[in-house]
């Protein structure tokens, strides 16, 4: 399936026999339920003025090795259940079984080891100990095991491994980004090696890129650690990792979809044949560039989304209501229903004519800007063409031009050798070789380090401008 198809995926209603059968199918390991709930309720504050019914009757099933999400608004019962799942909570009503055993069944000293061994828990706070370090923070659990602290450290360092993070375990959690502090919670709620991963809104507090490292880590834990995902979510960008999706509202469960096609959105590993031999498509890496874009955005909205592009592009300093006015002026210049002068002109008349009162100066670079951008598109068009049929003369002479549009607004002055080393990663780049992320990384990287060794500025700058032109040429 195409990234276009993945990211449309649209998942299905299914009943519940249907979905048994399904994931059975996907796994091929149990017919068993791992979780059984039956007609879970929770009332807080029960017959108090104030009581609250967080799960009103909720049943489900969760087979081994599925990653299902919750998903519903905040104060659904989202987290609740999870709760209920995890033992941290008793069920006014109803039943939870784990593994064919009922929690409430269980002592209190068979509740915590159950929840320690059994469940891992990710949150949205990374619920950290400050005066920890990374490691102690990663072993802390395995004090309670009552494990040596040789044994300790060789699976705490094992799992900063596994996460990234082996330079890291002597630090403190305060020194550490919020996407590495996530990772240590992670590892930390793997420690035990246990079956069950509880996500409550576990990417809540980070940004877009860390949010989606943090993503990709319970994916690969569910597809190559065989790791059951529980995941709660209110954002419908993180639905298409699950194979089941359990929509709540109001303490009830009223759909449950199933993603029938799914396709893991794996990177490859290293050296992998799949890694060797597999060329994303432009689209793919488009997506990459622009982790919040939708496949339908790129689809059916795709000259919204240019002028919104565009106009990010073009300014940070303007109101809300003006940055949406400049915005639908310049998607009406992508659909044809404004001429390049008709742009400037509503740009710069004054707001009680209908414009937004910019001055004529701006006014004019902006139009200028939108129809330069416009026309670089339609030679990149034409340069990606002959990069792929071309002879070795045309290629290069395809890539100079390219470069000349990149640098025409850049100050300094490079070497022969880091110009070669930018038309490497300007060619891998339009080849579909390479992603953005990859390409700012290229661009950055210290000559003698096999990078093209601009400073990290313009390294950021020539790849923003490259993805914007790549993307306006995208549906033209």
């Amino acid at each position: 399936m195409d990234s276009l198809s993945f990211k449309n995926q649209i998942l299905k209603n299914s009943n519940l026999s249907n979905e048994k059968s399904l994931v059975v199918e996907r796994n091929n390991e149990s017919k068993e339920p791992l979780v059984l709930i039956r007609d879970l309720k929770v009332v807080y504050n029960l017959g108090k003025p104030n009581e609250n019914e967080a799960l009103r009757g909720v049943s489900l099933e969760i087979y081994p090795q599925e990653y299902v999400i919750f998903f519903g608004p905040s104060g659904c019962g989202k987290s609740t259940l999870v709760n209920i799942i995890a033992g941290l909570e008793i069920p006014t009503e109803g039943e939870a079984i784990i593994d064919k055993r009922s929690l409430h069944k269980f002592s209190s000293n068979e509740m915590a080891m159950f929840h320690r061994r059994e469940i891992g828990m990710v949150a949205q706070a990374y619920n950290l100990i400050p005066t920890l370090t990374v490691l102690g923070n990663v072993v802390l659990p395995k004090i309670f095991e009552r494990k040596s602290r040789r044994e300790r450290r060789r699976r705490g360092e094992e799992l900063l491994l596994k996460f990234g993070l082996e330079k890291l375990g002597k630090r403190l959690p305060s020194e550490l980004s919020g996407g590495q502090q996530q990772r240590v919670g992670i590892a930390r709620a793997l420690v035990n090696d246990p079956a069950i991963i509880l996500a409550d809104e576990a990417v809540g507090n980070l940004d877009s890129e860390s949010a989606q490292n943090v993503l990709e880590i319970l994916n690969r834990l569910n597809a190559d650690d065989k790791k059951t995902i529980i995941s709660v979510t209110h954002n419908p960008e993180h639905l298409f990792y699950a194979d089941r999706i359990f929509h709540m509202k109001d303490g009830r469960i009223v759909k449950v979809e199933i993603n029938k096609d799914k396709v893991r959105k794996l990177k490859p590993k290293e050296g992998s044949d799949a890694d060797a031999n597999r060329k994303k498509t432009a689209l793919e890496l488009l997506i990459e560039a622009y982790p919040n874009l939708s496949g339908m955005d790129l689809n059916t909205m795709i000259a919204p989304f240019k002028a919104k592009m565009l106009t990010e592009y073009l300014t940070n300093r303007f109101e809300e209501w003006e940055i949406a006015f400049l915005e639908k002026k310049i998607g009406d210049r992508l659909l044809g229903r404004l001429n390049e002068i008709g742009l400037m002109q509503i740009l710069d008349v004054s707001h009680d004519q209908g414009g937004l009162n910019l001055n004529i100066n701006l006014a004019r670079y902006f139009s200028r800007t939108v129809e330069g951008i416009f026309e670089e598109a339609m030679q990149l068009k034409e340069k990606r063409n002959i990069l792929e049929t071309g002879s070795e003369e045309e290629k290069a002479g395809a890539v100079k031009n390219i470069r000349t549009i990149l640098l025409n607004d850049f100050g300094g002055k490079l070497t022969d050798e880091k110009m070669i080393a930018l038309d490497k990663g300007i060619q891998l780049r339009l080849l579909n070789q390479i992603s953005r992320k990859e390409l700012q990384s290229f661009l950055d990287r210290p000559f003698n380090e096999g990078g093209a060794g601009l400073n990290s500025k313009t390294a950021k700058k020539i790849t923003q401008k490259l993805e914007l032109i790549l993307l306006m040429e995208f549906g033209t």
